[in-house]
């Protein structure tokens, strides 16, 4: 059965989703396993869908297990020429479980010749591609075997006139006994068929076939119903009755109760007790009808059950029925019934579940889908025990979930009541072998067929056969025996001493409604303190030594020294598993734990005596003081300005009697982490919301106290937005003793806005002299620059700066021209929004200006003090070669008049009389607004500069205030002002200056005229004329005569010295005498001498 590249043990890879007790560790694969392998060597499996049907079927009789397995497009091995002559008639296998393969063919293995009366001709049964096991089925007490070969052709001879040939699709069946190697064509079914229909040709016959569930076990006639889904273009089946395996009468029926053109009457049929226990009845399904598909009843007889019982499919295209099973799901002793639709969704599938009754009619229990894509869910489905609790599962397959997949479905009473089975395995199969040359080796549609669970060892469970005929393979899984077991767990002593070392664990397992044949050796694994791990041993296994009904072990378990927690008490979890044999062979008497079973775990609790009274119950006083630092106190409220520092939130805690295992549990607000984790602290979050839990002690002793800070990290909230809401931290005391003091405390923390901006602005050069400028030169280049502060903590998320700019007088042409305003932030530039007014690039000139005037436009390496003291060399103030002196003078004469003169009768003074207002709220004047963001002024250290370049044309200027040689000023005004657009809610700073306003002056005088050399001259002899007469008024009054600086500073020093000298003759005569009267030690006299110096240099200083 393999190829020359193969041998004879593969290994499988499962995968189990919900592992039970279908066996997946020791499959059967077909054909590998017959003993007999060798004799086809040569057959391509995989060409020949191999796997395409497949039966279980036990004989009672001669206690033997048989696997039949379909290939439709198989060829027979025999070397004779007959059979050399057909090609791919189909071809059924026969297995031994275990044993050889053999194969099963017709009786005549050769096209046949048969006459039909109602044609009154012969006619030519053609063999091959016929599919001879297509379809086939077992009636399981008599061992009755029906296989079809729905493809069948059937080639009608006309001899009217000429001979001509018509080829019919008719299809046909065989049926023999199952141990027999050849089965008898049924041609009854030939020479019986209505050939004076309409549309008479390719019926089918043999797509489907099913034997009626019988009436009692003992030998009786045997009725059997075939599908012919093309019959009469609706579809029909036929139902047969026989004895002894030969047929006694036949009945075709097809005029179902409602069909249309797509209907496909046959394509699937079952039959079980749905109503009453002593009536059978055939399901038989129609997939195409109306797009959704229909499943009709008919009774043994052929005669329809009222339309009530018709079931129909949801959804259009789901193929409702392509696949139908029969069994009792519920065990209420009446059949349900499960129809697959694989087409559903996009063919992911699904099934649906109904319920027999004895209403005589189906109710809908559940439906269960397909979770994939193209799988197929629901392809093949089948209905049997295999885990023995007297209910039906359900075996559904998905043959295009990648390589194929299995499902098996519980059934439970609970079905009654709506409730969804659950999904004890899913298998999926791959096959791979040690042997690199067969490594890779994959099965593809796993679950194409299945066959009726069936019990094949003997071991009182069933197992199930699954085709995968693209690959030709076909997979027997077996069943193992299921138990139900208690398990308990003691411990000596019941109660731990603190001075205890040790303990002793026992497990004991006693089994319930056992079979000797299932007692089987078992482990118990233990898991001991595994969260606090005070014990040696935390992970521990036990075996038991024999195999009865009622079996202890034990071990002994030691604890570990210096034991903190006395409170907690030892947790002990158990569980057993039953130990194998190692073997290379399945178990078919080893057991698997029920599912349902809740006794084969047990957890226990071994306390520790704390010492606390009979109640076990220690009591506690505990008080908590809790304090938000880094945070501002209002009133009684605590505040946070949002972005600004950290804060830290610190607990003091004090007991006033014993406490055990005490932890304090923080909740801290969303968005608020730990900077930093205390050692005796862990972190665990909860849907976002941070919590702290801090071991404070155990014990936690009478007037101890504890202090425990949290270092909280702020920077996740900077949305200003947040303004006004109120975080609450809860500080949550916890302890295995009964508290009673405090429990829980909650700290609130309401958050704030404070973002505020500062605007300061200043004129590079505050006056420009119109007079100074050549004719040539007609432009003014002058700056306004504007200085933006950040402060306050909170990031600021929408700002900008407005800007208000004259640019021009009624509807006169603008003397202003501004270059391309940008604002610098923090190394940055930004482009700022302008309008109504011309721009100029950089690199743009203009008559009158020079190159480095552009090269230092956004030159911004100003400090305060250069933006003070900048000037322009272009337009700097310095007398021009032609303006005399004495013109200069006349002008500074001019300013100071300007600026100090007054009308003596309180009248506005000259200057305001000759000044001109430029700005934005004279009237005449048209204003253009500069935006520029300022979102980029996230913290206190950043500053926006603004630096604004104007280009004033003098000629227009003076055109539009008609300025010629009147002596005048103008004044020219940009206004601005901040504004926070977000966060709109925050502290408003009342001292803070949101607005100001920078102004350059423009003076016009008249123009200086040109000196005569003349005057010059004059004036200047005129002046050494009088320099003359003041020398010789001074000669003649000795001024220059008198004593030089350097004689007075000597007479003075003599006589400063002579009065020195006659102090210190005094002071000589002074201490002669009291050395005379007082002749004391050496200390003495050092003193007085201390305090005679002392005194000398006082009078040397006056």
């Amino acid at each position: 059965f393999i190829s020359t590249t193969m041998k004879f043990t593969l290994l499988f890879n499962l995968l189990i989703v919900s592992a039970y007790n279908i066996d997946t560790n020791y499959p059967i694969l077909y054909p590998n396993s017959a003993n007999n392998a060798g004799q086809y060597l040569y057959t391509k499996f995989e060409h020949s869908y191999f796997g395409y049907s497949v039966l279980l079927h036990y004989d009672l009789k001669k206690n033997i297990s048989w696997l039949f397995i379909g290939a439709p497009r198989g060829n027979y091995t025999q070397k004779q020429s007959t059979f050399r002559l057909l090609n791919e008639p189909g071809v059924v296998y026969r297995c031994n479980l275990p044993g050889p393969c053999v194969e099963i063919k017709p009786t005549f293995m050769k096209d046949e010749e048969v006459y039909i009366n109602q044609l009154k001709r012969h006619v030519y049964v053609k063999k091959e591609h016929s599919w001879f096991g297509g379809a086939m089925s077992i009636e399981k007490y008599s061992g009755f075997l029906t296989i079809c070969a729905p493809r069948t052709i059937l080639k009608i001879i006309s001899t009217f006139k000429i001979t001509k040939y018509m080829d019919t699709l008719q299809g046909m069946c065989y049926s023999g006994e199952t141990s027999s190697g050849t089965l008898k064509p049924e041609n009854s079914e030939i020479t019986s068929f209505d050939f004076s229909k309409n549309t008479w040709y390719d019926p089918i016959h043999g797509f489907s076939v099913a034997f009626a569930v019988p009436l009692q076990k003992q030998f009786r006639t045997i009725s059997r119903i075939v599908g012919r889904p093309n019959d009469n273009i609706i579809g029909s089946v036929n139902i047969g009755s026989f004895w002894k395996f030969n047929e006694i009468n036949r009945k075709t029926t097809n005029d179902i109760p409602i069909y249309d053109d797509l209907s496909k009457f046959g394509y699937a049929v079952t039959s079980g007790y749905y109503f009453h226990r002593n009536q059978p009845l055939y399901v038989c399904a129609d997939p195409g009808w109306n797009y959704i598909g229909q499943v009709v009843i008919v009774d043994l007889d052929g005669d329809f059950i009222p339309l009530i019982t018709n079931l129909r499919g949801s959804d259009i295209g789901e193929f409702f029925g392509a696949s139908l099973a029969s069994g009792d799901l519920n065990n209420d002793g009446l059949y349900d019934l499960v129809v697959g639709a694989p087409h559903w969704g996009n063919d992911n599938g699904k099934i649906y579940i109904y319920l027999g009754s004895s209403k005589k009619e189906f109710e809908a229990a559940t439906i269960l889908k397909g979770t994939r894509e193209d799988a197929q869910f629901g392809y093949a489905v089948a209905v049997g025990d295999v885990d023995g609790d007297d209910f039906c599962d359900i075996i559904v397959s998905a043959p295009w979930e990648e390589f194929g997949a299995i499902y098996i479905y519980n059934g439970d009473a609970s079905l009654k009541d709506k409730v969804r089975p659950t999904m004890s395995q899913r298998i999926t199969m791959q096959s791979f072998g040690h042997n690199p040359s067969i490594k890779g080796m994959t099965i593809q549609t796993f679950g194409f067929s299945i066959s009726e669970p069936i019990d094949i060892d003997n071991n009182g469970y069933a197992d199930i056969a699954v085709g995968a005929y693209k690959s030709g393979h076909v997979i027997v899984l077996r069943s193992k025996p299921i138990v139900r077991t208690n398990l308990t767990v003691y411990t000596i002593p019941s109660t731990l001493q603190r001075n205890i070392s040790n303990f002793l664990v026992e497990a004991c397992v006693e089994y319930q409604n056992y079979n000797t044949t299932n007692i089987h050796a078992f482990k118990v694994s233990l898991i001991v303190d595994q969260k606090y791990k005070r014990t040696k041993e935390t992970l521990l296994e036990m075996y038991s030594i024999d195999a009865s009904i009622h079996m202890c072990v034990n071990a002994t378990i030691t604890l570990l020294n210096n034991i903190q927690d006395f409170i907690e008490p030892i947790t002990i979890y158990a569980s057993h598993n039953f130990t194998y044999n190692d073997s290379s062979e399945f178990c078919k008497t080893c057991p698997v734990e029920s599912k349902n079973n809740k006794l084969n775990s047990v957890q226990v609790l071994l306390p520790f005596d704390i010492e606390c009274g009979e109640d076990k119950v220690c009591n506690s006083n505990i008080h908590a003081i809790v304090k938000l630092w880094g945070v501002r106190q209002v009133t009684e409220n605590n505040t946070w300005i949002i972005g600004s520092n950290d804060i830290t939130l610190e607990t003091h805690l004090r007991n006033y009697a014993e406490a055990y295992l005490t932890t304090i549990v923080f909740t801290l607000p969303k968005e608020i982490v730990l900077r930093s984790i205390l050692s005796f602290c862990e972190e665990d979050t909860n849907k976002d919301i941070l919590m702290v839990i801090c071991n404070i002690g155990n014990p936690f002793g009478t007037n101890e106290q504890r202090v425990v800070k949290l270092d909280l990290d702020m920077r996740h909230l900077t949305n200003g937005s947040l303004h006004g809401q109120v975080l609450e931290f809860f500080t949550e005391i916890r302890t295995r003793s009964t508290n009673n003091g405090m429990h829980m405390i909650k700290s609130s923390l309401t958050l704030q806005s404070e973002a505020f901006l500062l605007l300061s602005g200043k004129a590079i050069e505050k006056s420009y002299y119109l007079s100074n400028l050549d004719s040539d030169r007609s432009n003014i280049v002058f700056q306004h620059v504007y200085q933006i502060s950040k402060l306050g903590g909170t990031p600021i998320e929408e700002a900008r700066l407005v800007v208000n700019l004259p640019t021009a007088i009624d509807d006169s042409d603008s003397p202003i021209l501004l270059y391309k305003p940008r604002i610098y932030i923090s190394g940055r530039y930004y482009d700022c929004l302008s309008n109504e007014v011309d721009l100029m690039n950089i690199q743009q000139g203009l008559l009158g200006e020079t190159a480095s005037d552009a090269s230092n436009l956004y030159n911004l390496d100003y400090n305060n003090e250069t933006l003070q003291n900048v000037t322009h060399d272009i337009f700097k103030r310095n007398a021009d070669n032609y303006i005399t002196f004495g013109a200069r003078i006349l002008r500074t004469l001019y300013n100071l008049r300007m600026a100090t003169f007054k009308d003596s009768n309180g009248n506005l003074t000259i200057q305001e009389r000759d000044i001109i207002y430029v700005n934005c709220s004279t009237y005449g004047v048209n204003c253009s607004t500069m935006y520029c963001d300022l979102n980029a002024l996230k913290t206190q250290q950043d500053i926006g500069k603004l630096v604004i370049r104007l280009i004033l044309n003098t000629t227009k200027l003076k055109d539009n205030f008609k300025l010629f040689n009147e002596m005048k000023i103008v004044k020219f005004n940009t206004d601005a002002y901040v504004e926070i657009i977000k966060p709109a809610n925050r502290i408003f700073g009342m001292d803070m200056r949101h607005n100001t306003n920078v102004t350059t002056e423009f003076h016009n005088t008249a123009k200086t005229q040109k000196l005569q050399l003349w005057i010059v001259l004059v004036s200047v002899s005129l002046g050494l004329i009088l320099l003359c007469i003041v020398v010789i008024i001074l000669n003649k009054l000795d001024f220059f005569k008198r004593t030089t600086k350097e004689e007075l500073f000597a007479l003075k020093s003599d006589e400063v010295q002579n009065k020195c000298n006659k102090i210190d003759r005094l002071i000589m005569m002074r201490i002669n005498m009291k050395s005379f009267i007082d002749n004391g030690g050496c200390k003495e006299r050092y003193i007085r001498v201390k305090e005679i110096f002392r005194i000398r240099n006082l009078i040397h200083i006056n």
